[in-house]
């Protein structure tokens, strides 16, 4: 297309024809160049979306995980609590077993 225009203009001078072309040429490669690129950034923006979306999902596990291990925690604690109890029960019950043992019917 510009060689057309530029080879129909008889007042253009060989020099200035082979700047011109020399200049469209550089063009064709620079928009190829750009083309690559646009390529590239497309292909690393899916690449960084997947890795976002796997990121998220395993955080999304991680945040299952922290929150069974609370729960497995407080259940725990809760047992704990409860044979705390159970053990001063009975620490009482042999506190009052001891008490009202009666020395006297030792042979």
């Amino acid at each position: 297309c510009l060689e057309t225009v530029v080879n129909n203009d008889s007042m253009i001078s060989d020099d200035k024809y082979e700047v011109i072309m020399d200049i469209h040429n550089k063009a064709d490669m620079f928009t190829e160049q750009l083309q690559l690129l646009r390529r590239e950034v497309a292909q690393q923006e899916i690449l960084c979306g997947s890795k976002e979306n796997s990121l998220r999902a395993e955080i999304e596990q991680l945040k299952t995980k922290i929150r069974r291990k609370k729960q497995l925690v407080a259940k725990s604690q809760l047992k704990f609590e409860d044979w705390k109890k159970r053990l001063a029960g009975v620490e009482e019950s042999a506190v009052k077993s001891y008490a009202n043992f009666d020395n006297s019917e030792i042979p």
